[in-house]
This record gives structure tokens, C-alpha cells and sequence, in this order.
């Protein structure tokens, strides 16, 4: 068998098959080190970075399809986000999606706080459900299960406070 050698300046190094690597011989290997100059002066102090995700946002991969923005949201392994559903058991729900992402895509999940949309017209008397298709609802009846999502705070305004969740009864 051949062995394929990879030459670089000051250093030699040997690749053979590894069924040749069983003897009784021992291995020798030799490393040559290289020499460094002095160390150079630190350079100025880099700009202020985005920050970060509050501590109620996360970030998830969007899953097959992909997402759209304003939808609740699942996680599954791998942190790929779904849209959750009134018809499946809701226990895997990581808040709402603040951003749309085809899929294989980041974005950005909130599971609590404010949230606008100049859209939404709320009925500031009844709190906010997942629907169907991860759909924000003021219907409570459009699912096998009830959860509470949030609660409007104004007819554009909700603040995201998801709750415990309902099997209704058919």
C-alpha cells in the first residue's frame, strides 16, 4: 500500500493505512516547532455588539415549511420550532413567533411579554387561545384543547402569559 506524505516548510508527517500501524515496534514521532515573533500591541477596543435575546426569547430552526410571524410555536428535539395546535397535546409550546423563517432558517420565539401587531383589533374583554395552525384566537372552542395564550391589553397589544392547558370534552 502506498503512504501519502504531506510536506509542509520545517515539517514532514507521515500518513500510512491504519492496518499498518499494528507491530510490536514502537512509534516514533518527531515535531519540529516553529518559531513565533514577539507578540504585536493590542489594537482598540471593538464597537458594542447586538444584544442578545431577552431572557424570555429564544431562538429555534424553523421545521419543515418553515414559519410565519405572530404564530404560537412548538419546539421539538433540536430545538426546530412547528406551529403548535389546538388539536395536539399542547405541552411543548415555546411562546410566539416574532419573525418569519423558511425552513432551516433561525428565528426568534417570545414566551412572554408585550406584543403589537397594528392588524389585530382584540376584544379587550376576552383572553387570547391557540387555534388551529398555531392561529391566535379569542375563540376558545376551536380545538380539542384550550390554552390560554395571553390577554389583550389594547386593541392592537397583547401581553403573552401562556397558561395550563384544557382537554375539552366532546
Amino acid at each position: 500500500m502506498d503512504s501519502i506524505v504531506i510536506i509542509e516548510p520545517e515539517i514532514e508527517v507521515i500518513e500510512t493505512p491504519a492496518e499498518l500501524l499494528i507491530t510490536d515496534e514502537p512509534i516514533v514521532t518527531t515535531f519540529v516547532e516553529r518559531e513565533r515573533g514577539a507578540p504585536g500591541e493590542k489594537g482598540e477596543k471593538g464597537g458594542k455588539g447586538d444584544p442578545g435575546p431577552q431572557a424570555d426569547e429564544i431562538y429555534m430552526t424553523a421545521g419543515v415549511g418553515g414559519v410565519s410571524a405572530l404564530k404560537v410555536i412548538r419546539g421539538n428535539v433540536g430545538n426546530v420550532g412547528a406551529y403548535a395546535d389546538s388539536d395536539e397535546v399542547p405541552n411543548s409550546i415555546a411562546g410566539v413567533s416574532f419573525s418569519a423563517a423558511n425552513e432551516g432558517d433561525d428565528f426568534l420565539v417570545r414566551g412572554a411579554g408585550l406584543v403589537t401587531d397594528s392588524g389585530w383589533n382584540w376584544d379587550l374583554t376576552r383572553p387570547i387561545f391557540l387555534g388551529k395552525g398555531g392561529a391566535l384566537t379569542q375563540a376558545a372552542d376551536t380545538g380539542e384543547y384550550v390554552v390560554v395564550i395571553g390577554y389583550p391589553v389594547a386593541a392592537d397589544k397583547m401581553i403573552i402569559r401562556i397558561g395550563g392547558f384544557v382537554k375539552t370534552v366532546s
